[in-house]
C-alpha cells in the first residue's frame, strides 16, 4: 500500500466492507464493490487429496477433491458456497487475467472464498497467495497465524479472522480478502506492476508437523481439518481486479464462432479449403478426404478413443464452463493469423490434449503406441512447439516448446500426459502477425508422427495493435507561385499508444498535381512549387506503424498574388451556345479556377477543378438548356443546344 494514503485506503476499504453487513475487522471487499475491475479469465488447477495424511481416503469414487468446475472460479465471484471448486490438501490453481494487475493506491486484488459464519466464528479454509509477472518466478505474500496451534481445529470448528493475516479464505462468502502488491516491491524476479498470474495453495490445516502448513514466521496455521470430502481444501470462488494495466486485451475464446447441429464448425464446406474467424484470429481449414487444420467445437467426451472422438478435449469442456465452444488444431504444422494485417503481442493461450490423442497415448492404439511402453521406461514425449512470424516475414527468433506428455524423467512417478487446462506464456514471441503450431513425438513410423496430431486451445490473450493516432492533423499550405520551397517536420504530429513513435513511417501516398512536387525524407516533408502555375491540390501521406496505416490529407493552395476577381475579370464562354463542349478564355494564363456548372433550378450538374485556360470541357452528357457557369468569383450564362 502506498504510504501517503494507507489510513485513508483502509477506512475507505472497511467503510466499503461494512455498508454491506460484513466486518472481519480488517477490510474485506464485497464481491459487488465498485473498486472491482475485472476478474480471472482463465485456470490451470491441480487438486489434492480430500485427506492427505490418509491416501486411502476416497469420496466421489476418488481419493483427491473434485467438487466444483475449474471454471466456477473464473469471472465474477457468486458469493455461495456451491459455485466454487475444491483445491484439496496442497492443492493449487493458478489464475490468469486479461489485464495485468499492478501496484496501485491500496489493496490490488482480492481472493474470495465460500467461508460462513458460525457460533462466532469463522469457518474458512485458508490459502498461500504466490504472484509471478512470467509464470516461472512466484513470490508469496508473507503471511502470519495468530491461532493457536495446541490444539486441533475439528473439521467444523471457526476460527478468529483478526488472527490471520495475508492469507486468502478467512473471510465469509461474497468477500474477498484483499492483497496489496506494494508488500513485495523489492521482491527479486518480479514486476508489480506487471502481475498475470496469481497462485493459490491450498493451507494444510492439521497440527501435525508431518503435514503441518507453516506461516512466513515458522508457525503452525491451525485450520479446520479433517475434511475428508469431495469439497476438501481451499473453495475458490474468484480473484477480483482492483488496479490493474489498461491493455487493449482481447480474449479470444472462439464463443463467436457458429458451430453446427454436431456441435462443431471446422469450415464452410465439405471438400476444399476454408476458414473461420474468432476476434481477431483466422483459422485454417483443410478437407482433402480427412480434415486438417482448425475447428471450434463444444464436444465433451473424455472418454471414447479413437479417430471418432477427434473433436473433444481431454477436459470435457472449454476453460470458462461446460458446453464452452474451444478449439481443436488437427496437423503437425498450423497456422492461424491475424486478419487486420497488424503484428499483435500474444501473452499466452490455454492448452490441452485432444481425449483422441490422450487414450491414445495411455492405452496404445492399431497405430501409436502407449506412452512409456509396457515397462514403463519407455522415454516418449508429445511436443507441441510455438512460434510466431513477425511483419518483415521472417520467424521470431524464440520457439515456446511445450510438452503434452513427457515420460523422460528417470522416475516413472512424474511421468505425465496432461490432462487439464494449462497456460502457456508467449510474450517472448513479441509482436507476430501469426501464430504457428507443431508437433511432435518419440513415436515415428515410415510414414512420420504415429502418435493423433491433435491438439486442444482455449482463451488466447492479445494484446489488440491499433492504428496511429494524430495529436494535430499536418497542416493546409497557402503559399504564392514565387514562395522559396515549404519544409515540415513531421515528428510529433502522431503517435502510436502500444508502439515506438520513432518508428512511424511518413511516405507520399499521392501527389498527382503540376501546381508543386512533394518527397519526405528522414520524417521531413519538402514541397517544391511551380512558379508559373496556380491553383489548390491536395497531397495524400500515409502514416504507418507495426503494419497499421492511415492517411492525412494536406490542401496546398499556390496563388499568383492577385485576387480571385483580378484572375477571371477577363474570362469568356466560347462557343455560347455550345453543343458538346465548351472552353473559357480571359483567364490569366498559369491560374487554375474550380468551375462548376448549375441546371437552371440551382443544382450543381457539373464540376471542374483546377481549370486553365483555353481548356475544353465536355458538356456532352448535359440535356439542351440553360445553364449558369461559376468561374471562379465569376458567373456567366452558358446555353447547350
Amino acid at each position: 500500500m502506498k504510504k501517503n494514503v494507507l489510513t485513508l485506503a483502509y477506512i475507505a476499504f472497511g467503510i466499503n466492507a461494512l455498508a454491506t453487513g460484513y466486518d472481519d475487522g480488517f477490510s474485506a471487499i464485497s464481491k459487488d464493490s465498485s473498486i472491482i475491475k475485472s476478474w480471472a479469465t482463465g485456470i490451470e488447477i491441480h487438486r489434492g487429496l480430500v485427506d492427505i495424511a490418509d491416501p486411502t481416503a476416497m469420496d466421489n469414487d476418488t481419493n483427491a477433491a473434485s467438487f466444483g468446475h475449474a471454471s466456477n472460479a473464473l469471472g465474477n465471484a457468486s458469493g455461495n458456497s456451491t459455485d466454487v471448486v475444491s483445491l484439496g490438501d496442497a492443492g493449487w490453481a493458478t489464475l490468469t487475467f486479461s489485464k495485468p494487475i499492478v501496484n496501485g493506491n491500496g489493496p490490488d486484488f482480492a481472493v474470495f472464498e465460500n467461508g460462513f459464519e458460525w457460533e462466532g466464528a469463522t469457518f474458512g479454509e485458508l490459502a498461500f497467495v504466490e504472484v509471478s509477472s512470467d509464470g516461472i518466478n512466484f513470490t508469496r505474500f508473507p503471511s502470519h497465524s495468530l491461532i493457536q496451534d495446541t490444539l486441533q481445529l475439528g473439521g467444523f470448528e471457526g476460527f478468529d479472522p483478526k488472527e490471520v493475516n495475508n492469507l486468502a479464505g478467512k473471510d465469509i462468502a461474497g468477500y474477498g480478502t484483499p492483497f496489496d502488491l506494494e508488500e513485495l516491491k523489492n521482491s527479486p524476479n518480479l514486476d508489480v506492476n506487471n502481475i498475470r498470474f496469481v497462485k493459490l495453495i491450498d493451507v494444510i490445516g492439521t497440527i501435525d508437523s508431518q503435514y503441518a502448513s507453516l506461516d512466513t514466521a515458522g508457525n503452525i496455521i491451525n485450520n479446520p481439518y479433517s475434511t475428508p470430502y469431495a469439497s476438501s481444501g481451499f473453495d475458490l470462488d474468484g480473484i477480483g481486479v482492483i488496479n490493474q494495466k489498461e491493455e487493449p486485451n482481447e480474449i479470444i475464446n472462439l464463443a463467436d464462432v457458429a458451430l453446427g447441429e454436431n456441435g462443431v464448425f471446422n469450415g464452410t464446406s465439405e471438400d476444399g479449403d476454408s476458414s473461420f474467424e474468432s476476434g481477431l484470429l483466422s483459422f485454417n481449414y483443410s478437407n482433402t478426404g480427412f480434415w486438417n487444420g482448425f475447428a471450434a467445437s463444444n464436444h465433451q467426451d473424455d472418454t471414447t478413443a479413437g479417430w471418432a472422438n477427434d473433436k473433444s478435449a481431454i477436459t470435457a469442456s472449454g476453460i470458462d464452463s461446460i458446453g464452452d465452444t474451444y478449439g481443436i488444431c488437427n496437423g503437425s504444422d498450423k497456422t492461424a493469423f491475424f486478419t487486420n494485417g497488424g503484428a499483435h503481442k500474444v501473452n499466452g493461450m490455454y492448452v490441452t490434449n485432444s481425449t483422441y490423442a490422450t487414450r491414445s497415448m495411455q492405452q496404445g492404439d492399431s497405430f501409436a503406441k502407449k506412452f512409456g511402453g509396457e515397462s514403463g521406461n519407455d522415454k516418449d514425449y508429445f511436443l507441441l512447439k510455438i512460434w510466431g512470424t513477425q511483419l518483415n516475414g521472417e520467424a521470431t527468433e524464440d520457439t515456446v516448446n511445450f510438452y503434452l506428455a513427457d515420460f523422460r524423467f528417470d522416475d516413472n512417478s512424474e511421468d505425465y500426459i496432461v490432462t487439464n487446462w494449462r497456460y502457456v506464456d508467449l510474450t517472448s514471441l513479441g509482436a507476430v502477425t501469426e501464430l504457428n503450431f507443431a508437433l511432435s513425438s518419440s513415436d515415428n513410423g515410415d510414414w512420420g508422427m504415429n502418435t493423433p496430431a491433435y491438439f486442444a486451445f482455449d482463451n488466447i490473450n492479445v494484446t489488440k495493435d491499433f492504428s496511429p493516432t494524430s495529436n494535430l492533423s499536418i497542416p493546409d499550405v497557402t503559399a504564392s507561385q514565387e514562395a522559396i520551397d515549404t519544409v515540415i517536420d513531421l515528428t510529433g504530429w502522431y503517435s502510436d499508444a502500444d508502439n515506438d513513435d520513432d518508428l512511424i513511417e511518413y511516405s507520399i501516398k499521392s501527389s498527382d498535381s503540376s501546381l508543386f512536387s512533394a518527397e519526405i525524407t528522414n520524417n521531413e516533408l519538402s514541397i517544391t512549387f511551380n512558379d508559373s502555375l496556380s491553383g489548390t491540390a491536395d497531397l495524400i501521406v500515409e502514416i504507418k506503424s507495426n503494419g497499421q496505416t492511415i492517411l492525412d490529407t494536406i490542401s496546398i493552395e499556390v496563388s499568383n498574388g492577385n485576387s480571385l476577381e483580378e484572375i477571371v475579370a477577363n474570362a469568356k464562354l466560347y462557343p455560347n451556345p455550345a453543343i458538346d463542349n465548351f472552353l473559357i478564355e480571359g483567364i490569366q494564363n498559369g491560374v487554375a479556377v474550380d468551375v462548376i456548372i448549375y441546371s437552371s433550378n440551382g443544382q450543381v450538374v457539373l464540376t471542374q477543378n483546377n481549370y486553365l485556360n483555353n481548356t475544353r470541357m465536355d458538356v456532352s452528357s448535359l440535356a439542351p438548356g440553360i445553364y449558369q457557369v461559376k468561374i471562379g468569383s465569376s458567373t456567366q450564362k452558358l446555353i447547350i443546344k
